[in-house]
């Protein structure tokens, strides 16, 4: 039976437009893989568009339009992810509007040989 880094999850719940740090960098020699995300544009009177970034003004690894009051739900079943960051580089969500987003991102700490530890 294979062994899995343990999933761990941060929520979402922002109004700021630009970078929002919502996983600090794991240290040398360990990235992050997003195994999954649910983001909402909360009471949004206009869209908006989320980023996750490879750290702060990292290059951009997935794009979700979030439109006026709707949401969005992406999973993978392990030991799949939907994407990785490189090493030692932070979980950043960019909002494209001063909008609020909600919701949450569940996520694994490996190291970059992508071995468990």
């Amino acid at each position: 039976m294979a062994r899995y880094d343990p999933l761990l999850s941060v929520n979402v719940d922002t109004n700021t437009q630009n970078e929002n740090s919502l996983v600090a960098a794991p240290g040398a020699g360990k990235k992050i893989r997003v195994h999954g995300y649910r983001l909402v544009g909360d009471n949004a009177a206009t869209a908006n568009t989320a980023t996750f970034l490879d750290g702060t003004g990292g290059a951009v690894k997935e794009t979700i339009p979030l439109l006026a009051n709707t949401g969005i739900v992406a999973v993978t079943q392990r030991p799949d992810f939907l994407f990785e960051l490189s090493e030692n580089k932070a979980m950043v969500l960019n909002l494209s509007a001063a909008q609020r987003a909600r919701g949450g991102v569940t996520y694994s700490v490996v190291k970059t040989a992508g071995l468990p530890e």
